[in-house]
């Protein structure tokens, strides 16, 4: 029983330092900051404001991407999906929106 929660423990702990590690490497991905500020460009032109939303990488799908917005604290406004392709060699936003209707796109995002 104890080499069996020895191993549960080393698991966790390992899973634990794991995750700022894959957080980092996203935060230092080049493609990544694109699609970050492609989908902020986009949410602004389709009538939000950046500054009201924080936005976090979800995936990516091949020639597609996941966003999500959070408005920030005391701010009244739904979180949303923001849907983005790449479009010769530049990301461009597709959708936005809080529907099922979003994963029409590219159903892989949403799954």
């Amino acid at each position: 029983m104890k080499a069996l929660s020895r191993v549960i423990f080393a698991l966790c702990v390992s899973l634990f330092l794991m995750v700022p590690l894959a957080t980092a490497q996203t935060a230092n991905d080049p493609e990544i900051k694109q699609i970050m500020i492609a989908a902020k460009t986009y949410a602004k032109r389709c009538g939000g404001t950046e500054d009201r939303f924080d936005y976090k990488f979800i995936k990516r799908v091949g020639d597609y991407a996941l966003v999500r917005s959070y408005p920030k604290p005391k701010i009244q406004a739904e979180s949303a999906a923001i849907v983005l392709k790449k479009i010769n060699g530049k990301w461009v936003g597709q959708d936005i929106g809080t529907g099922p209707e979003m994963g029409e796109i590219c159903p892989a995002l949403f799954k």
